[in-house]
Order: C-alpha cells, then sequence, then structure tokens
C-alpha cells in the first residue's frame, strides 16, 4: 500500500502540472507577455513530450521497473518546475514545461503497471479509476489553491514549492516500490519500442477504439488546463480568484466522475457502453457551450461542470484496450495507448491555440471565438464516438 501511495501522489503532481496554466495565464500575460498563442504552445510543449516520452517508457518500465522509471522521470519534473519558475522568457519556459511533460510521463503509466501486475485483472478497472479520480486532487490544487497561493506568495514561489512536492514524490517512490521480475516483463523487453507499439496498433479492435482514445481525453482536457480561464475571464469577466473557484468545481466533477465509470462499468457489463455515453454527453455539452449565444457565467460552469463530471472515460476506454492487449507486453501496450491520448490532447490545444489567436488577430469578439472553439470540440468528439460505436465489447 505504501507504495501505491507514493505513486498516487506523483500522479497527482502530473494532473497538477497538467491544468496549472489556466490560472496563471494572467499572471505570465502580465509578467512575461504570454498571450493565447504563447499559452497553447507552453500547454502543447507539455503534452508533446509526455506524449513522445511514451514510446521509450513502456520499454523502460518493462525492463527496468516501475519504481525506478518513475523516480527518475520525477527527479525531471523538479528540474523543469524550478527552471518555469525562474523563467524570463518564452524560450526557457518551453524548455522547461518540455522537461516537466516528459518527467510527468510515467507516472500514470507506472501507476498503471503496478496495478496490472499486482492486482486481480477483475479489479483493474476499478484501480484505474481510483487512481485517475486520486489524480484529479492535483486538478483541484492547480485551481482555488494555486489562485489564492499565487495571490498571498507570486506565481514564481508558488511553482518553486510545487517542485519541492515533487521531490518528496520522487523521493518516496524510490523507497517504497518494489519491482517483480515477470515473464511479461522480461517479453515486453525483449519486444522493443517499435515493434511492441506496431503490434499493438495492429490488433484489429483498437482501429475503431483510437480515434475516441485520441480525441475524448484531448478536448476536456484542453478546456480544464488551458482554455477555461481565458473563457471565463474574456467572456464573462470573472476575476482570477473566481476562475479557480470553477476550475475547482470542474475539478471536484472530474474526481467523482472518474470513481463513478467504475460502477457504472459493472452495470452495464463492461468499459465500452460507460466510454461511449461518456463521450456523446461530453460532445453534446460542447455544442451546446457553443450555440447557446448570451449564456450567462453561472450556466456555463454548469456545462464546465457537466464536461468535467463525464468527461475522465480515460479509464474506462484504456480499460477496453487492455481486454486486447497480451499480458506480455502490459508496459508497451498501455504506454502506447497513452501515446495516443497524450498526442492527441497536444495537438488539440496547439491548433486550438493557433485558432483562438487568429480569431482574435482576425477580430473576431471573444463570446464567437470561444463558441466556435467549443464547437469544434464537440463536433470532433461527436464525429469519432461515432467510429467507436463499431469496436467489439469484449475480446473473442
Amino acid at each position: 500500500m505504501p507504495a501505491v501511495l507514493a505513486l498516487f501522489l506523483g500522479y497527482v503532481m502530473s494532473m497538477f502540472y497538467r491544468s496549472f496554466l489556466a490560472i496563471v495565464a494572467q499572471d505570465l500575460g502580465r509578467d512575461l507577455g504570454f498571450g493565447a498563442a504563447e499559452l497553447s504552445s507552453l500547454s502543447s510543449a507539455w503534452l508533446i513530450t509526455f506524449a513522445l516520452s511514451q514510446i521509450p517508457l513502456g520499454t523502460a518500465l518493462d525492463r527496468f521497473g516501475v519504481g525506478r522509471t518513475v523516480a527518475a522521470c520525477s527527479f525531471l519534473t523538479v528540474v523543469g518546475a524550478t527552471l518555469f519558475a525562474v523563467s524570463q522568457n518564452f524560450t526557457v519556459s518551453l524548455i522547461a514545461m518540455a522537461a516537466i511533460g516528459a518527467g510527468c510521463a510515467a507516472n500514470l503509466m507506472g501507476a498503471t503497471v503496478h496495478v496490472a501486475l499486482n492486482f486481480p485483472p477483475q479489479r483493474f478497472a476499478w484501480m484505474l479509476a481510483i487512481l485517475i479520480s486520486a489524480g484529479s486532487l492535483g486538478q483541484l490544487l492547480g485551481a482555488t489553491p494555486l489562485a489564492l497561493a499565487s495571490e498571498a506568495f507570486g506565481w514564481r514561489p508558488t511553482m518553486l514549492a510545487t517542485a519541492v512536492l515533487s521531490f518528496i514524490s520522487a523521493l518516496a517512490v524510490l523507497l517504497t516500490v518494489r519491482d517483480k521480475t515477470t515473464p511479461a516483463r522480461r517479453e515486453g523487453a525483449r519486444a522493443g519500442i517499435l515493434t511492441g507499439a506496431l503490434r499493438i496498433a495492429r490488433l484489429p479492435a483498437l482501429r475503431w477504439m483510437l480515434p475516441v482514445i485520441f480525441t475524448s481525453y484531448a478536448v476536456v482536457i484542453s478546456e480544464r488546463s488551458l482554455w477555461i480561464g481565458p473563457y471565463l475571464a474574456e467572456v464573462h469577466g470573472l476575476d482570477p480568484v473566481s476562475i479557480g473557484n470553477a476550475a475547482l468545481a470542474m475539478s471536484v466533477l472530474m474526481a467523482c466522475g472518474a470513481l463513478a465509470f467504475g460502477p457504472a462499468e459493472r452495470i452495464l457489463h463492461g468499459p465500452k457502453m460507460p466510454a461511449l455515453g461518456a463521450s456523446i454527453i461530453v460532445g453534446l455539452t460542447f455544442v451546446v457551450l457553443g450555440i447557446w449565444q448570451g449564456i450567462d457565467a453561472l450556466r456555463a460552469i454548469a456545462l464546465l461542470g457537466i464536461i468535467g463530471f463525464f468527461g475522465l472515460s480515460y479509464g474506462s476506454l484504456m480499460a477496453h484496450a487492455r481486454l486486447f492487449i497480451p499480458d506480455t507486453l502490459i508496459g508497451v501496450g498501455a504506454t502506447f495507448i497513452n501515446f495516443v491520448f497524450m498526442s492527441g490532447a497536444g495537438l488539440v490545444q496547439f491548433l486550438s491555440g493557433v485558432f483562438v489567436a487568429r480569431a482574435e488577430a482576425a477580430g473576431v469578439d471573444a463570446s464567437h471565438r470561444y463558441a466556435f472553439l467549443h464547437m469544434g470540440f464537440g463536433v470532433l468528439l461527436l464525429a469519432t464516438a461515432a467510429v467507436y460505436v463499431r469496436a467489439p465489447k469484449t475480446h473473442g
């Protein structure tokens, strides 16, 4: 249990770094002159390096074990967070975010592999749901507490404090996680990075899953980690603490929703239907947020709450894909699926930043900019959910 708690702490910090930019966006704009394009590039750098790190990560987890791999990556997070806290320009901030993204890459997958190897298969989806829900505490820290700490102490000292927490997390993992040598890990290591990933990608069932895996998490985390702050500030005129409170509410609902997927899978006899239903609900809610002109702040936050509650279908989609991944490729398989999740998030955040920046330069007012953005998120998710309908529910 100490090992699980240490891995959970690492994932909490990963989720914090994934979502904190929305809250300090105004501070970065004031102190460093960052606008929508810079903020989306910073967020994309985190996600892209996170996603690319999944490629060697699967083999590293199988070859070196969870403890050493996660701890080594976490120490890189400490370096990145410290660098971000002292940054004076965009280039240094970009390098720092890239380092944080690479450093956080092992947290979720390390915990996922640890659970897969140390708990019965029938408990995998439930444990993953608990992990994702617990990780949402990081989003809570990256909401009102971050806004209050930044107001009281400044965003730079606050970021240095998070570097200290990441250092504690790395030490805890190094001291508590004991790895087992198993045939699955040995074969996964021998399979190699590219060979193992290709074997996973060629699984017939995944053809129908990969599009929704690519987009489902992308649109939700883009909203929570990047656009909720600028949207509520520019369209509804909310101050930083009010935005932090809204982000906190969305994060709480994300945590509760992640836990709800476990019971939903038992009631609906597997992970597919909860993931499909949630994707449809989130897609439709984004569309409503886009077409409902003149919506007030309270109703907008309520819709964001619905997106948050149903938005973390990550665990169910991962559990669904897990049904088709051979036990001998647990590390490579899990990290490949996570690569698809995170590369989708990185690409969506980058393209959404380009869109918002160009719309602003073209003179499109904030209300219409974010209406088009939310509409695009919704249509994209609904289109990929339509493909997911054809995925088989179970193996064989």
